[in-house]
């Protein structure tokens, strides 16, 4: 980042068929994140989100509804404002194409493209996919699809956007700039698609079979393609051409312009809208950055799969977890875990393990700890820094903590920037257990005592403020309870001043920030949301007899023995080791509930049976390939062993 430099950000604009989800939520969340650190770190910045709004799918689930296309439009379009208000999302520009500005953006770009022979008329005669909305071809089409009316042949004359002509541009124009579209398995599969024969683009719908969209300028019985007028609102939110906005944020090299988009809309994006932008005249942006999904039980989180997740991995909405949580737990914990690039499963258990051991006993234990040994051995006043040197490691590690994040916000990566900030934290309550203040204290000792707390609540301080773009209201908070007060405006780099909270700064009463949260507890919670269906006593019966296998089932099992070369307990699970294991000359990991009767040491080196065939499965967030295998009565638990050197790791068993 640099000093006086402009950041614009975006994310797609949603189409308005369905209330926001986690995969919207988390896109949105991570604009608002990126631009209140590049806020923070002195730029200027614009942030924009909005509502896709035209299209077949509107007018049809308006006419079910009984309603007209723009108020459904109206409908669903409030219900994105209202999740990012309560999501704490502060962006710039709301923006919906059904705005007379946008439609006028949209008409002037497609004239220029006609007049200068980039549109054609012609006939198509193919597969079309009704809920894309989108040409298909041969090899996109499926029997299913085709039964249920998804997918239909159509023959009918449309307008084409000349996409073949400027191929070999775009493959130039991403090989020689190969930050453009990130991260690099997203560029890849862009020039994949481009190194195969590119058709034109349709970029027009008949009237007769679609009204609810932007009507060509150059004819009036056709309507504009949804995804060529959705692109477009990046530069109609700018007032494209001539405007003062646009030429701020977008027509200049002081500008970095970044799109954030998910990677099922990988291709409108980085293949499509480069292509028309070009064509236009217009200067392409920065950066593209395509994340990855939120999967549970591996399936994509949308509406479309909802019964089938709910069937396999229970969690609520992301309006009831921010209930359940609050909104910046539920922040902190999206940013936090995952990696932008890559598809990242959760369950609600995750989601505890991750907000108990972050910020309950990491963060949560600090403020409590240092305010409260404040607050019982110095009358609640901030004690003097009376050694300069004291702590110094310390202070060297959150004196360059902003560096640090920085880099990594610029590097595209906040999960590893959130992590060195928490990093800091666990490193402090380690410097604290070193120099044992309450002892101090307790023998006399209070200028030692009160070296070591006032350099804990200084790391407070830095932390409050480069945690605030995650969590904004957590941090404010967190900055007030150690007597140290700012708003808003007032998050900037500048205030990053090791030698504040001042001695003496008194530090007022205030209710623990991140109370232990109890699975247990949720976890009934969920259990009792379940639907439950009775069977009948014969459908029963058989379901019974259904549980005998053959003895192909029984051979599908691979058991393997298995050397144990590490155990370590899982955090927060009494019953649990993670075990690191060899099968063979491949080594894996394994998590098994056998923390009640054995020590980690007492498992190291023994050898054990374990499914080796088993499908990898996330427990407590923790990757388990695979199960060992134990004989379990009453309260005793043994494991299935084998004794002796003659029969090594990775021997078959049965």
């Amino acid at each position: 980042m640099a000093e006086g430099r402009r950041f614009y950000v975006t994310t797609p604009i949603y189409y308005v068929n369905d209330s926001p989800h986690i995969g919207h939520s988390y896109t949105t969340i991570l604009g608002d994140v990126l631009a209140r650190y590049h806020r923070l770190f002195g730029e200027e910045v614009r942030f924009m989100t909005g509502t896709d709004e035209h299209g077949q799918k509107v007018q049809q689930a308006a006419q079910k509804s009984g309603k007209t296309p723009i108020e459904h439009c109206d409908l669903y379009s409030e219900r994105f404002k209202e999740m990012w208000r309560l999501l704490e999302i502060r962006y710039d520009r709301f923006i919906r194409t059904t705005e007379p500005a946008h439609e006028k953006t949209v008409s002037e770009i497609l004239q220029k493209l006609y007049d200068q022979g980039d549109i054609y008329r012609d006939t198509y005669s193919g597969w079309y996919n009704v809920s894309e909305e989108m040409f298909i071809s041969d090899d996109e089409v499926t029997e299913e699809g085709k039964e249920t009316g998804r997918i239909v042949h159509v023959s009918e004359d449309n307008y084409f956007f000349r996409l073949s002509k400027y191929q070999d541009w775009l493959i130039e124009h991403i090989e020689k700039n190969p930050e453009f579209i990130h991260p690099e398995s997203r560029k890849n599969e862009v020039l994949g698609l481009l190194r195969e024969p590119v058709a034109d683009l349709c970029i027009s719908r008949p009237k007769s079979r679609l009204e609810w969209g932007i009507e060509l300028p150059f004819d009036e019985d056709y309507v504009t393609y949804v995804w060529f007028d959705a692109l477009v609102n990046y530069v109609s939110g700018l007032e494209w051409p001539d405007s003062k906005l646009f030429k701020t944020w977008w027509d200049t090299k002081d500008s970095h312009v970044l799109h954030l988009i998910g990677k099922d809309i990988l291709k409108p994006h980085g293949f499509f809208w480069p292509i028309m932008l070009h064509a236009a005249g217009i200067p392409l942006p920065d950066q593209l950055l395509a994340h990855g999904w939120w999967t549970r039980g591996g399936l994509k989180e949308s509406k479309t799969v909802t019964k089938e997740l709910a069937a396999q991995a229970p969690v609520r909405h992301i309006r009831e977890l921010v209930e359940e949580y609050g909104v910046d737990p539920i922040r902190y914990y999206l940013l936090r875990e995952m990696t932008l690039g890559r598809d990242q499963d959760y369950s609600e258990e995750m989601i505890v393990t991750r907000l108990n051991s972050d910020l309950a006993n990491d963060l949560g234990n600090l403020v409590n700890r240092v305010t409260k040994l404040i607050k019982q051995n110095f009358g609640s006043k901030i004690p003097p820094l009376t050694d300069p040197e004291f702590g110094e490691e310390l202070r060297e590690k959150a004196e360059t903590l902003p560096d640090d994040v920085e880099k990594l916000i610029d590097e595209l990566k906040p999960n590893l920037a959130t992590e060195e900030i928490i990093a800091l934290v666990r490193h402090t309550n380690g410097f604290i257990a070193a120099h044992e203040p309450w002892k101090q204290a307790k023998i006399g000792n209070l200028e030692g005592a009160g070296n070591c707390l006032a350099v804990a609540i200084r790391v407070l301080r830095q932390v409050g403020i480069l945690l605030y773009p995650v969590m904004p209201l957590k941090s404010l908070a967190l900055l007030e309870q150690i007597g140290c007060p700012l708003n808003e405006s007032q998050m900037v780099r500048d205030s990053l001043d090791w030698n504040l909270p001042a001695e003496g700064t008194e530090l007022p009463e205030g209710e623990p920030l991140f109370p232990r949260i109890n699975w247990k507890d949720i976890e009934k919670k969920i259990v009792a949301a379940i639907p439950t269906t009775s069977k009948p006593e014969k459908e029963k019966a058989e379901d019974d007899e259904s549980g005998l296998i053959t003895i192909d089932d029984f051979f599908k099992t691979e058991l393997r023995v298995a050397e144990v070369i590490r155990a370590d307990k899982v955090l927060d699970a009494d019953k649990l080791l993670k075990l690191q294991i060899k099968v063979g000359e491949e080594q894996r990991q394994i998590v098994a509930g056998v923390a009640e009767f054995y020590s980690p040491e007492e498992m190291i080196g023994k050898k054990i049976v374990v499914v080796a065939n088993l499908k990898p499965a996330k427990i407590r967030g923790i990757e388990s390939n695979g199960m060992l295998l134990a004989a379990k009565k009453g309260k005793k638990l043994r494991l299935v062993t084998v004794e002796g050197d003659e029969i090594g790791a990775g021997a078959k068993v049965g």
